[in-house]
């Protein structure tokens, strides 16, 4: 009995400890950085982000980075039933799919929760863009050369020191 105990202690305790792997929680930060298949071409970068906020930075550099910060918990969160008895309440934390094709990367959130969190996107000075953010925040660029496309839905949009072709929606 004692040994089918530790193991279930021991199981418990992997499972709490691999959880914190996943995500960032609230307040953490995770930087990918991407290189574009052709750097000496400038490239695409495609954001769709619903339940957070986007900033795109032009660097002097040949790749794109992108740190993700998890999202505060707000004051109105949902009131969250305990689980029934013998089962456990998963919870997940804002995930992000990253991918590059023909110099085009794109950014989806896959997970579609309030306060999914910021993104903060440092791309060459020459990129276009296209990014679209739905709820809890705006969308801003700042040094960037390209065709730029960017719609915002209950939020903002700010272009800062930007050049070339710039169409921008915000409702």
């Amino acid at each position: 009995m004692k040994g089918s105990i530790r193991n279930i202690v021991g199981a418990a305790a992997v499972m709490l400890v691999g959880a914190g792997f996943v995500a960032p929680a609230a307040g953490q930060q995770d930087e990918q950085v991407v290189p574009f298949s052709d750097p000496s071409r400038p490239g695409k970068v495609e954001v769709s982000l619903v339940w957070g906020s986007i900033t795109v930075r032009g660097e002097n550099r040949r790749d794109v980075a992108v740190v993700m910060r998890a999202g505060q918990p707000s004051g109105r969160q949902p009131v969250e039933r305990p689980a029934p008895p013998g089962m456990r309440r998963l919870t997940q934390g804002p995930g992000f799919e990253i991918s590059e094709e023909r110099n085009e990367i794109k950014i989806e959130a896959s997970s579609f929760r309030p306060n999914n969190g910021t993104l903060e996107i440092r791309v060459p000075l020459r990129t276009n863009l296209e990014l679209g953010s739905v709820n809890g925040g705006g969308i801003t660029v700042e040094n960037v050369e390209g065709e730029l496309e960017i719609e915002s839905v209950n939020g903002g949009v700010v272009l800062t020191n930007v050049a070339g072709s710039v169409v921008a929606n915000t409702t």
